[in-house]
């Protein structure tokens, strides 16, 4: 089974590429997608009884930056060499480039280890042309790809020293440099990079960046392993997140801010709550919806926002309004921008209930919605909860969007009501283009206000 990692389809597949001039314009016409570069389905390791890998599932697109997190011990080593092929694993299936056949894939990897061992007699250059003749190079063009690689790292000019009398930062360079080298002219299709930046200074961390993008500029993908943070929100689409061997998040970077709205239901608010939990689904195709199932459960909807987002404004005031109209109290609103920091500490903090540990699939069963960790309200965009109002857990939209991310594309499940209302709602809406207009406000919307005026009127 193919985990969801929300990654967006490769850039390069090809499509809509008839398989036979012969076949006649009436029919449909097949079309080719491009596997995954690297392909993890319920992929477990032990190492003497101990669980190093549980159950991982996650696929890496061409062209994409993938960033692999954790804290030590967390099982991210384990799984580069699995992915090597330096290592077999003890259930599920790995594949490169479409094929289970890892060794036949070496050819198009590139690989720096988190540490690497050198002929510490060889100078630098002697020593890349060494590994390029070991990578199939002609004499000629080994000498042509040690050139290009170590002047890319930013060492040519230690090019003759011997690598006895390098830094370890030098050393880290000249570690990338001839994992660039196995592609030849090119960078490599894959690089599998195991801290990449550990000892370099500011500047050379600057250089690993700068080089790990021109790299995927020329087409190759990079798996990256790191504790650099700031280095990986910086130049990542995707990170995957590990703990005690479980993935327990695999979410995309850069995405928009969001606004978060918290609140609580008052008495007979469960009657419509069906019905609220689909109008508020209408505003908008990426509302993401949690809790309010129950009478002491708040309710927490996620919205789009931000200069991009279509009549993002009307949007957040109709949702708002809609729960007032059905009864719930608003304990805050609040915009809340996705930084890597908050997710990974989230994802790695361990809850009581261990909620967040991973089922069997390598999906997470919950992350800590509690923690609160990453939470950055506006100053200007943030209403106090009303006198006598329960104060619910903080929760970030993060966790509604890994979650979805992680488990079936619907984001919102459907929540029992504690009894059908006494007055009879009309049909709702169908569901709009959010890139065209806005549904009726919830202000306007007769069945809400029939309700909140029957409520009042007993």
């Amino acid at each position: 089974m193919e985990t969801v990692s929300g990654s967006s389809p490769a850039p390069n597949a090809e499509e809509g590429v008839p398989i036979s001039t012969s076949i006649p314009a009436s029919d449909p016409i097949p079309t080719t997608a491009e596997p995954p570069i690297v392909q993890m389905d319920g992929v477990s390791k032990q190492y003497r009884g101990v669980n190093a890998l549980r159950g991982v599932s996650f696929n890496i697109q061409r062209g994409e930056i993938f960033g692999l997190l954790g804290p030590n011990g967390a099982g991210k080593s384990t799984l580069l060499k699995l992915i090597l092929g330096f290592l077999n694993a003890d259930n599920g299936t790995i594949k490169m480039f479409g094929s289970s056949d890892l060794t036949a894939a070496h050819a198009r990897i590139g690989y720096l280890p988190e540490q690497s061992r050198y002929h510490s007699n060889f100078t630098g250059r002697e020593y890349m042309e060494f590994q390029a003749r070991l990578a199939g190079l002609s004499a000629h063009d080994a000498r042509t790809v040690a050139t290009r690689a170590l002047k890319m790292v930013g060492i040519e000019d230690a090019a003759k020293r011997r690598i006895h009398t390098y830094s370890k930062g030098m050393r880290q360079r000249l570690g990338l440099a001839v994992a660039l080298s196995v592609g030849g002219d090119t960078p490599p299709e894959l690089l599998i990079l195991d801290e990449p930046a550990s000892g370099l200074a500011p500047e050379g961390q600057v250089v690993v960046r700068e080089v790990l993008l021109e790299c995927k500029r020329q087409g190759s993908t990079i798996l990256l392993c790191s504790h650099q943070l700031t280095e990986v929100e910086r130049i990542c689409s995707e990170v995957g997140i590990l703990r005690g061997g479980r993935l327990v998040a695999l979410t995309r970077l850069h995405d928009e801010a969001r606004v978060m709205i918290v609140a609580s239901p008052r008495p007979r608010a469960m009657e419509v709550a069906p019905h609220l939990l689909e109008y508020l689904e209408q505003l908008h195709s990426l509302v993401a919806i949690k809790g309010g199932t129950r009478e002491d459960e708040p309710l927490y909807v996620s919205l789009p926002t931000g200069s991009g987002v279509p009549h993002a404004a009307a949007m957040k005031a109709a949702a708002i309004r809609a729960l007032v109209d059905a009864r719930w109290d608003i304990n805050s609103v609040h915009i809340e921008n996705r930084d890597l920091e908050s997710i990974y500490l989230r994802a790695i903090r361990p809850t009581k209930d261990k909620a967040a540990d991973a089922s069997p699939n390598g999906r997470p069963a919950e992350i800590d919605t509690a923690s609160g960790v990453g939470h950055k309200p506006s100053m200007e965009d943030t209403s106090q909860a009303p006198a006598g109002s329960p104060a619910p857990a903080s929760m970030s939209s993060l966790d509604l969007l890994e979650a979805s991310a992680m488990s079936d594309p619907l984001p919102v499940r459907s929540v029992s009501s504690n009894g059908p209302s006494t007055t009879p709602l009309p049909a709702l809406l169908e569901k709009p283009d959010p890139r065209t207009e806005l549904p009726q406000s919830a202000h306007n919307d007769v069945r809400f206000n029939d309700l909140r005026r029957e409520g009042e009127g007993q």
